[in-house]
C-alpha cells in the first residue's frame, strides 16, 4: 500500500507524546492535513509516481512540476500527426540536477538541435516525486505535527462543549488558509510552496 500521509501515524503519536486513545483521531487528521498541505504548497510532498502532461513550445527545455524527484521514468512526445505518444531515448536528453541529488525542481533539456514540438499536452513525463519517511525534512515534520496538534486541540475542545471554531467569512476557504493556523507552521509551509519558472 502506498504512503498516504506526510508521517506515519505511530511517528506522529510518538512525536506528539500521545497515547492510544487519540490514534483514530490522529489517523483521520493526518490524512486530511496531508492533503491540505499538498494543496497549499501546490506540490507532491508524499513520495509517489506522477505522470504529467505539458505543452510543447518549440523550446529545448522544460521544468518538471513537482520536486524533489527521486526517479525519472519516462519522456514521451506526440507530434501533430501522431495519435500515439512515442518514447524518447534517454540519451537524447539530460536532467539537471539529477534525480535524488537535490530538493530543487529538475530541468529536462533536449540535446542541441532538438526541440519539443508545439502542441497542447503533447509531452508526457513520468517520475517519482516527493519525500520518503527517510528524506522528509525535519521542519516539514514539525509544521505537520504543529497543525495536527492545533486541530486535535480544536476537536477535543468541541467534544467537551467549548466552541473554539468560528465560521469563516468564506465557507469555501481551505484549512491552510485559515488565520488560526499556527504562524510558525505557515511560515515553514510557505518555504515549500511550488516555485514558478
Amino acid at each position: 500500500m502506498s504512503k498516504l500521509t506526510l508521517l506515519p501515524v505511530p511517528e506522529i503519536m510518538k512525536f506528539l507524546n500521545l497515547d492510544d486513545r487519540d490514534e483514530n483521531m490522529v489517523t483521520l487528521l493526518s490524512l486530511s492535513v496531508s492533503i491540505e498541505i499538498e494543496k497549499y504548497t501546490h506540490r507532491i510532498l508524499i513520495n509517489r509516481i506522477k505522470s504529467e502532461y505539458q505543452d510543447g513550445h518549440n523550446s529545448d527545455a522544460l521544468y518538471l512540476l513537482d520536486y524533489p524527484v527521486s526517479e525519472f521514468n519516462l519522456l514521451q512526445i506526440r507530434s501533430r500527426r501522431d495519435l500515439q505518444y512515442r518514447s524518447i531515448d534517454p540519451t537524447l536528453y539530460s536532467l539537471t540536477p539529477l534525480p535524488g541529488e537535490s530538493d530543487q525542481p529538475i530541468e529536462l533539456t533536449l540535446l542541441p538541435g532538438y526541440t519539443f514540438p508545439r502542441g497542447s499536452n503533447n509531452i508526457r513525463i513520468s517520475y517519482t516525486a516527493g519525500y520518503t519517511d527517510e528524506t522528509m525534512p525535519e521542519d516539514l515534520k514539525t509544521a505537520f505535527c504543529e497543525i495536527i496538534t492545533w486541530m486535535l486541540g480544536r476537536l477535543k475542545a468541541r467534544q467537551i462543549g467549548i466552541d473554539l471554531l468560528k465560521s469563516s467569512s468564506s465557507q469555501n476557504s481551505t484549512l491552510m488558509y485559515s488565520k488560526e493556523i499556527p504562524e510558525h507552521a505557515r511560515t515553514i509551509l510557505n518555504s515549500y510552496r511550488r516555485k514558478s519558472y
